[in-house]
This record gives C-alpha cells, sequence and structure tokens, in this order.
C-alpha cells in the first residue's frame, strides 16, 4: 500500500456494490428470491446496505465509504436507502455492469462477476485499496487489521474451511465447479500442470492493493473469455468465487490472509454454526439474516435517533447480535423468525397460484 510523505499508510476505500437487474437478465437468489429483478427482491438488498454502511461507519469513521451500483440515483426505485447514504457521506459510483455469462448459461447468482468491474474500476484509479463485501455483512470492528494486512500482501483470501467448504473433495462441485477443474485452469495459466486442485475462496470477501487490482484485471480479460466460451459445460465456472479463485491460486495469493477478519455464519433453522470465537472477527457474513435479522436491524437504524446511532463503537457488538441470533437465538427472535418464515411461504405458495 502506498503511504503518505508523513509516513502514514493511506486507508483502503470500504465499499459494497448492488447490481439493479430488469427482467431480461434476472435470476434467482437463493435466499432472498427467484426475481432479481423484482422491487421486493431489490428493497431486501437495501435494507442489507443500510446496515453495512451503518455498521461501518461506526467501527471506521476515517474511511472512506463507497456504494458501487449499476444504475444512478434517478433510476433507483427503492429511493429511502440512497437518500440516508448520502447524508451519512457514504459516495455512490454509478459503474454499469459488464461480466454477465451468456444468457441461460446460469439461473442462479446471475450479476455475482460485478466484483470484475469493480476490479477493473480500482485499476484505473488512484485508489491505494479497496475493501468489498457483500451487503449482507455488518461491521463489529475496525478495519485497522485489514489495511496493516494489506500492507504487506496484495490481495487477502477468504479461503473456505469445512464444512462450509462444500467441494473440499476435488471431483465434488460447488454450485456448478469443482477443484479439480479449477486446478486444470491454473495449470493451463501457470504452465505447472503438477498443480493440485486449489482451495475454493468465498466471493463475500475482497480486499486488494491498488496494484494488486492491477494485477487480477489484467489476467481477467483472458479468463473471462475461458469463463464464456465453457459457460454451457456441465463443470465450468459459474460464479464469482469460481473466478476469484482461479486467478488467486495462479498468483499464489496465500490461503486464508482473510479468514482471520471474515467468516461466512449460517444462523438458518437448519444449519447454524455460530461459536464463540466469531466475537473476535472484525465482519460477520449473515447470509440467512437478509430477510429477518437485517430486516429488523434497518428498522432501527434507519432512524438518526435510533439506540444503535448514539452507541460507541464498543457496544455495537451486543445490539447486532440481538437482531442477528449471536451467541444464539432468542426466543423473541426465534418466533420473529419463525411468522417470518411462515409469512414468506405463504406468499411465495399464493404468487404461484395467482400465476
Amino acid at each position: 500500500m502506498r503511504e503518505q510523505a508523513n509516513g502514514q499508510v493511506l486507508l483502503p476505500t470500504i465499499a459494497t456494490w448492488i447490481v439493479l437487474d430488469d427482467i431480461t437478465n434476472e435470476t434467482t437468489f437463493p435466499s432472498v428470491g427467484p426475481r432479481s429483478s423484482s422491487s421486493a427482491f431489490q428493497q431486501i438488498y437495501w435494507q442489507c446496505l443500510l446496515g453495512f454502511f451503518v455498521s461501518s461507519l461506526k467501527q471506521n469513521p476515517r474511511y472512506r465509504h463507497v456504494l458501487f451500483c449499476n444504475k444512478g440515483l434517478a433510476d433507483v426505485e427503492y429511493l429511502p436507502v440512497p437518500a440516508m447514504l448520502l447524508t451519512l457521506g457514504v459516495e455512490l459510483v454509478e459503474l454499469p455492469i459488464t461480466y454477465r455469462l451468456p444468457q441461460g448459461a446460469v439461473s442462479k447468482w446471475g450479476n455475482q462477476f460485478y466484483i470484475l468491474d469493480i476490479v477493473d474500476f480500482i485499476a484505473r484509479t488512484d485508489w491505494p485499496a479497496i475493501i468489498v463485501t457483500d451487503a449482507d455483512c455488518v461491521w463489529l470492528k475496525s478495519a485497522d487489521g485489514i489495511a496493516r494486512a494489506l500492507q504487506s500482501e496484495p490481495i487477502l483470501a477468504y479461503t473456505l474451511t469445512a464444512p462450509e467448504d462444500l467441494c473440499r473433495e476435488g471431483d465434488k462441485p460447488i454450485n456448478g465447479m469443482t477443484r479439480n477443474r479449477m486446478g486444470e485452469i491454473v495449470a493451463m495459466i501457470i504452465g505447472d500442470k503438477s498443480l493440485k486442485a486449489p482451495p475454493y475462496h468465498g466471493g463475500e470477501f475482497f480486499a486488494a492493493s491498488q496494484m494488486g487490482c492491477r494485477t487480477l484485471s489484467d489476467q481477467t480479460r483472458t479468463l473471462w473469455s475461458r469463463a464464456v466460451e465453457e459457460c454451457f459445460m456441465e463443470d465450468s465456472i459459474k460464479e464469482e468465487a469460481h473466478f476469484l479463485s482461479i486467478l488467486y491460486a495462479a498468483n499464489a495469493v496465500p490461503n486464508y490472509s482473510a479468514n482471520p477478519f471474515i467468516r461466512r455464519m449460517w444462523t438458518a433453522f437448519k444449519y447454524w454454526n455460530l461459536r464463540p470465537l466469531d466475537a473476535e472477527l472484525t465482519l460477520w457474513h449473515l447470509p440467512a439474516e437478509k430477510r429477518l435479522g437485517f430486516r429488523r436491524f434497518y428498522k432501527e437504524i434507519r432512524r438518526p435517533s435510533s439506540r444503535f446511532r448514539q452507541i460507541d463503537a464498543a457496544a455495537a457488538q451486543e445490539i447486532i447480535g440481538h437482531y442477528m441470533g449471536y451467541p444464539r437465538r432468542s426466543l423473541t427472535k426465534l418466533i420473529l423468525d419463525a411468522l417470518q418464515k411462515l409469512a414468506d411461504h405463504t406468499a411465495a405458495h399464493v404468487a404461484k397460484l395467482g400465476k
């Protein structure tokens, strides 16, 4: 990372993103719904976005905060949150999405390659570094630890571990691609056929210096051509995590370098993996809370006079934990979650009957 003349490290920008799909390119997101173009779907992400930025600004008031979006404010249907973000000092960067697989290649997570547009964008700027996470993340601590790690490593990787690493067996696909196939592509890139299947890195966290972004950006076009060419093959690149895992392996990015800072934490009724050590993390990624904890957290923080807005950074984890079910789901949250799940199921059933 670059330093100022006085020797101080320039802080990375903290960012997240939202792609507002239209009906021609909508896909399914299992934890949210089947129609990524619908206003109801996008509203869920807007609510998560407010939680992301309010929690980060609480912990990281010195850092620049940016929201990347493929549309400008004039084209946004759910206006309350963008207006709130502007009052908080969050910058909105309108950035078109150019990385999409051909229509029909994937039915899920069709806009996840947007991170590649963001990497290309950073490679062209003078921003010293970037931290980009999914919107369904909340900040518990300062990003200073991540900033320090980026001084020695140009790219940090969040490497999934068992049991979340569903493709730890090389021939077992996760979201449409096996680690063995990833390894074959990496071997072609670096010319080393002895390479074994690389690890799978989660796409919910990306952190890199400007130089790291330039390295990845320079290699992206070639790999993207292969992804498009092979997109209808059964075992091929289907999501951003596949793409980044290949690039990280090709560039010898250290495994687990981001794991001290973030973890994919599941709070679903069918799968729960929270642990005491999660209290020490910088960020929590909570995919199962998009419709639950984040929705209720949004109702709390949308008011400038809310309790969360008034407390100091040290007290934030307790309130966030209350909404997200950490260290365990309270009886009140259990009841509210069950009622919300029932309401969502009923609404989906009624929608099917109406077709």
